[in-house]
């Protein structure tokens, strides 16, 4: 299991993403594991003010190991974390 938090991208006039959060899509590589969240959009219009992040569990079907983790929710996808001793 991993912990990340996830942060929307869209307005959300400053609620967290909390309750509103896809499953995630992970991608496994031989050298990486790339974790990709969704959120559904709030109804009407939203201000863009501060976006609190919700903390979010994932278990993984694999281990990280020496991979390196990737937040997919930007392309290229960057790594994030660190690696557990």
């Amino acid at each position: 299991m991993v912990r990340v938090l996830v942060t929307e991208l869209a307005c959300a006039s400053g609620r967290s993403p909390e309750g509103r959060i896809a499953p995630p899509t992970v991608i496994y590589r031989e050298d990486s594991v790339t974790i990709i969240f969704g959120t559904r959009p709030l109804a009407g219009t939203q201000t863009c003010q501060a976006r609190p992040p919700a903390e979010v569990s994932v278990d993984l079907r694999e281990p990280i190991g020496n991979r390196v983790l990737l937040d997919g929710s930007v392309f290229p996808a960057e790594p994030r974390g660190e690696a557990a001793p």
